[in-house]
C-alpha cells in the first residue's frame, strides 16, 4: 500500500498514526480505499496469481493496513506481512490481530533464503529509489517455483479532465515528479525478465473517479505538487481545485490512472 499520495492531504504520514489524532479517519478512509473499484477485484486477481494454496508461506510487502495478509490468511496461506511504518503495523495489528506482522522494508526482509511460496507487494515500488535492491530481494526469499506479483500504478499515466490543459499536464507533471520511481507500473514486466523470472505475464486495471469526494485526496495533492515544485501559483493551484469542485456539481469529474501488474516464477 502506498504510504504517500494516496492518503488525504490533512492526515499528514502514515508512520505518524499510532501518535496522531487523526488515526480514526485515517482509518475510515483506508477502509473506504480498500473496497473502491478495481482494488478488491485487483487483490483478488493478485491472489490468483500467486496460486496461493493452503500451506504456502507468503509475503506482503509493504501490507499497510493487513486487508491482503488477512485475506490471503483465508486462503489458508501463512502469511507474514511486513511494512517499513510502526504506525501502519499498529493498524493492522489492530484491525486483523490474528496475523503475522513486522516492522520492515522490501529492500531487508525477515525471511531466511528460499523460504517463501509467494511474494506479493502493492503500490510499493514506486516509492524505492532502486527497485533493484528490493528485487533481488525477492529473489532470495522465494523458493525455486515461488511465484511474485508486482503491483503499481504508474505516476505518469494519471489523467484528469479539465478545462485548462497545459496547467493540467503541468500540475501532473510535478505530481509524478514527487514518487521517487514514478514509471515503476510500466517497468515492472522488464524487472521480472531481467532478474531470470520466467512465465512472466502483464495485466492492467483501471482505477477512476467519477465524484470529487472520491478523489480529493488526489487532486489535492496534484495542486499542491504544483505548488512545492515551484511550477505553478498557489493562485493557479486554487483555481484549478474550484474548477474541479465545479465540475463535479456538473457531474463532469474524471480522473483515472492506470494500475499495472506484473507475475512471475522463480525458477533457478
Amino acid at each position: 500500500m502506498s504510504t504517500s499520495s494516496e492518503q488525504p492531504a490533512e492526515l499528514g504520514h502514515f508512520s505518524d498514526v499510532d501518535s496522531s489524532a487523526g488515526a480514526s479517519q485515517l482509518v475510515a478512509f483506508i477502509e473506504h480505499a480498500e473496497s473502491m473499484a478495481p482494488i478488491p477485484a485487483l487483490r483478488e486477481r493478485s491472489y490468483d496469481l500467486l496460486d496461493v494454496r493452503p500451506g504456502h508461506r507468503v509475503v506482503d510487502v509493504g501490507c499497510g493496513a493487513g486487508i491482503s495478509v488477512a485475506e490471503l490468511a483465508k486462503r489458508g496461506a501463512e502469511v507474514t506481512g511486513v511494512d517499513p511504518s510502526e504506525g501502519m503495523i499498529n493498524v493492522a495489528r489492530q484491525r486483523f490481530p490474528d496475523c503475522d506482522y513486522g516492522v520492515a522494508g522490501a529492500e531487508q526482509l525477515p525471511l531466511a533464503d528460499a523460504t517463501a511460496d509467494g511474494y506479493r507487494a502493492e503500490r510499493v515500488y514506486q516509492h524505492l529509489a532502486d527497485s533493484q535492491v528490493a528485487i533481488t530481494e525477492a529473489r532470495r526469499v522465494l523458493k525455486t517455483g515461488g511465484r511474485i506479483v508486482l503491483i503499481d500504478i504508474d505516476a505518469d499515466g494519471w489523467c484528469v479532465d479539465s478545462d485548462d490543459k497545459e496547467l493540467t499536464r503541468t500540475l501532473l507533471q510535478a505530481f509524478a515528479d514527487t514518487i521517487s520511481n514514478p514509471w515503476s507500473g510500466r517497468k515492472l514486466r522488464g524487472l521480472l525478465l531481467d532478474n531470470g523470472f520466467t512465465d512472466v505475464q502483464a495485466e492492467a486495471f483501471t482505477c477512476f473517479y467519477t465524484k470529487y469526494a472520491d478523489c480529493v485526496h488526489v487532486l489535492e495533492s496534484i495542486a499542491k505538487a504544483g505548488v512545492t515544485a515551484g511550477s505553478v501559483s498557489q493562485e493557479q493551484a486554487d483555481g484549478w481545485l474550484a474548477e474541479q469542485r465545479e465540475r463535479s456539481e456538473r457531474d463532469r469529474t474524471f480522473v483515472h490512472g492506470p494500475l499495472l501488474v506484473a507475475a512471475g516464477v522463480k525458477t533457478a
